[in-house]
């Protein structure tokens, strides 16, 4: 019996090694698992995205925005145009450009805050993709020569995307620890040398991009969320997380209330296309302007399996506020009013009042506390002064709603209630 108990123990630990090589060769050559995270929705509601024209084209992937802080010059991948640049002008993007002086096969962008640097991902240098950085020359007004990031942030493997919190900050999304996770790197005050900051308690798993906003509160990121099972049920999701001062770093994981459904396309032409993805995301200094890539719309013609460009604006913070901003954050004198609605709480009518300082173009809509879109009540140029619209709730249930006021800088978003 013992005999039997020993070969049944080796035949045990055989079979057990057998699978461990298995796992190990599959991670290294497939890349690793994609986790199955269930996190808990955020408490902050963002408005349905829309997507940004001229960002919608068949034949072009576009991917990762990034912007600066003034919100009209975008970067983003332009998919096998490389980096290319966008330019608002008169409320409209201009047609997509390449990049002078950044190198031709340049991935996922993130410029500075102050837009004096961009970040990017090249193939090369010390193995596989590696992290670059190229100066802004103001002099040509162009950017200068690509810079290896170096040996401690560059490994043989993948670096694939960084953010700049400060000249000082680095977060880095590569396969230093863990395949596509997220590492802090600072900035050596005597040396002037990135090191690892060995006390950040970094996440890893199948990330693709994130942002910070510049008080360092919030941080936006995406990832890969689906076991290989149900692969069409979440794929690649918008998350924030929340500095926690008590802790000193990081704190739970969210999903935003934007993520699309996953789909997957039933026709013969596409038939492993996914749609869903939802990635990338680029947020406003202030916290209140998020663009990300997604390919929400992937049954659209116009789009087939490239992700399209979409904005969203915050709707109610995290502590439950409703938002107020002006771009820009300049020192401008602004008339500009939304008032409460009245009355309030309502059934099935109520008036809102508004006054515009200045002529120009106005929208205001009507959101439910998904961020959906439930009426559209004014899309159009409209004067300086003072306006009454009437918002008819008839055809929606008693609830918690939201109305925002956009007119040039100005934003502002209040709570209504509808009680039947």
């Amino acid at each position: 019996m013992e005999k039997v108990s020993v070969e049944a123990k080796g035949n045990l630990m055989r079979k057990t090694l057998f699978l461990l090589i298995i796992l190990i060769l599959s991670q290294h050559l497939f890349g690793q698992w994609p986790f199955k995270k269930d996190y808990k929705m955020a408490p902050e509601i963002w408005s349905e995205p829309v997507a940004v024209e001229p960002f919608i084209n068949s034949n072009l992937a576009f991917d990762a925005p990034t912007l600066n802080v003034t919100l009209d010059t975008m970067y983003l991948d332009g998919g096998t145009a490389g980096i290319t640049r966008a330019i608002l002008i008169n409320g409209q993007w201009t047609e997509v450009v390449s990049t002078p002086n950044l190198p031709v096969g340049a991935e996922h962008p993130s410029l500075s805050r102050d837009g004096k640097r961009i970040y990017y991902s090249r193939w090369g240098g010390y193995g596989n993709w590696d992290m670059y950085l190229s100066n802004w020359n103001d002099t040509q007004k162009i950017w200068g020569t690509p810079e290896n990031l170096g040996p401690v942030i560059n490994s043989p493997s993948i670096e694939w995307y960084a953010h700049e919190v400060s000249k000082d900050t680095l977060y880095l999304i590569g396969d230093v620890i863990s395949t596509l996770g997220k590492v802090r790197y600072i900035k050596d005050s005597t040396s002037a040398e990135w090191i690892e900051d060995e006390t950040y308690e970094y996440d890893a798993g199948n990330m693709s991009g994130l942002s910070v906003t510049t008080n360092r509160k919030k941080m936006y990121f995406s990832q890969w969320l689906s076991t290989w099972e149900d692969h069409y049920k979440k794929g690649t999701e918008l998350c924030v997380t929340y500095w926690d001062s008590a802790k000193g770093d990081w704190g739970e994981n969210y999903f935003l209330n934007i993520n699309a459904e996953t789909t997957k396309l039933d026709t013969s032409e596409y038939p492993e296309i996914i749609g869903g993805y939802d990635a990338n995301p680029w947020i406003s200094a202030d916290g209140k302007v998020l663009f990300f890539a997604s390919t929400r719309n992937v049954n659209w013609k116009d789009t087939v399996a490239s992700p399209d460009i979409y904005v969203s604006y915050l709707l109610v913070d995290e502590n439950g506020d409703t938002v107020t901003t002006i771009k820009n954050d300049s020192p401008r004198t602004y008339n500009f009013t939304l008032h409460q609605n009245y009355p309030n709480p309502f059934n099935p009518t109520t008036t809102i009042s508004y006054s515009l300082e200045k002529s120009g173009f106005v929208k205001l809509n009507v959101y439910d506390l998904l961020g959906r879109e439930v009426g559209n009540l004014i899309n159009k140029e409209q004067a300086m002064g003072n306006y009454k619209v009437e918002f008819n709730a008839s055809s929606l249930t008693s609830g918690v709603y939201f109305y925002r006021l956009q007119s040039g800088d100005f934003v502002e978003a209040k709570k209504l209630i509808l009680l039947r």
